[in-house]
């Protein structure tokens, strides 16, 4: 379509049009209902923002037909998956962030408008019997707050995804704050299964400490659970070592106090030879320091690409 075309040249941050997003949506969704999985739509709210809803490149919140334009479209999308069990709210993700002034203008202040969008999707999603998980992703303490103001406001009924440490997905900043501060509500961990963390996307990584200790987190803090993001940049999650962590996932959410000896010698036994399994596992349980202290060997986060190209910087 045309107005895809021209925010494709753009160069819209997200939006990449592709005329097999609808049938690929519709096959997974499929599969899932086959089984009885309920799944989730995650949306970017303010992705393909028309032009005439733009100020200077920013969006105007304020514009009245903003939000009706919002809903129509998120009832369009209702019709061509009606049986999704509700959506993700991600706010960062997308082309503009409603949080910051340099992206959205408004008379409203940044918290203000993160709980107005919510109320907005969380109204759609209540006329259609569809759950509401409100996503806590930001970088700056001040964008937290904003965050954090806005949730106490929400209705309880809907739930908070967080990822497991503040910032980014990092195996040495602290835990999010919100773990286990969000009232009535129920709340969930979003946990990476292997590759940002790790050492490019090659070589191998068993995080089976770092998910145990998050899963007992979530038991401890009477979370709702956690969610796995499995395989970023990967096609095929089941054809080598890192299949360890979906294995070390589903074991430690079924039992936190496992221990990461005992998951990674059963993962092992289920591809090696008996007389390989203890050095396998032996193995695979040093490659959580290699890969963390590897490329975080100043236990900083200075980029995402860090550990990729280990020739860019003298150490």
């Amino acid at each position: 379509p045309a107005h895809l075309a021209k925010l494709y040249r753009r160069s819209s941050s997200h939006t990449k049009p592709n005329p097999y997003w609808q049938r690929d949506l519709l096959r997974v969704a499929a599969a899932a209902e086959k089984v009885g999985i309920p799944y989730y739509l995650w949306i970017h709210e303010f992705d393909d923002i028309a032009e005439r809803f733009l100020i200077k490149n920013r969006v105007n919140f304020d514009d009245p037909g903003l939000f009706p334009y919002l809903e129509r479209r998120y009832e369009r999308l209702l019709k061509v998956v009606p049986k999704t069990a509700g959506f993700v709210l991600t706010f960062h993700e997308s082309d503009y962030k409603p949080f910051r002034n340099a992206e959205v203008t408004s008379k409203l202040n940044a918290s203000e408008r993160m709980y107005r969008l919510s109320m907005l999707i969380y109204g759609i999603a209540r006329r259609h019997q569809k759950q509401l998980i409100v996503r806590n992703f930001f970088y700056e303490p001040l964008e937290m707050e904003f965050m954090k103001a806005a949730i106490g406001r929400l209705p309880d009924d809907i739930v908070v995804m967080s990822k497991d440490t503040v910032h980014e997905f990092h195996p040495f900043y602290p835990p999010d704050p919100l773990h286990g501060n969000t009232g009535k509500k129920k709340q969930i961990i979003e946990f990476d299964l292997g590759v940002e963390k790790a050492w490019s996307t090659q070589g191998a990584y068993a995080q089976t400490e770092y998910i145990q200790r998050y899963a007992r987190r979530a038991r401890e803090l009477n979370l709702a659970g956690m969610v796995g993001r499995a395989r970023l940049l990967w096609d095929k999650p089941f054809e080598d070592g890192h299949e360890i962590n979906l294995y070390a996932f589903a074991r430690f959410m079924a039992d936190p106090g496992l221990s990461v000896d005992q998951v990674l010698r059963e993962w092992a036994a289920r591809r090696y030879p008996e007389g390989a399994v203890p050095y396998v596992a032996s193995a695979m349980l040093r490659t959580q320091f290699i890969n963390h202290n590897g490329r975080y060997h100043l236990e900083n986060w200075f980029t995402k690409s860090i550990g990729t190209e280990w020739g860019e910087y003298p150490y």
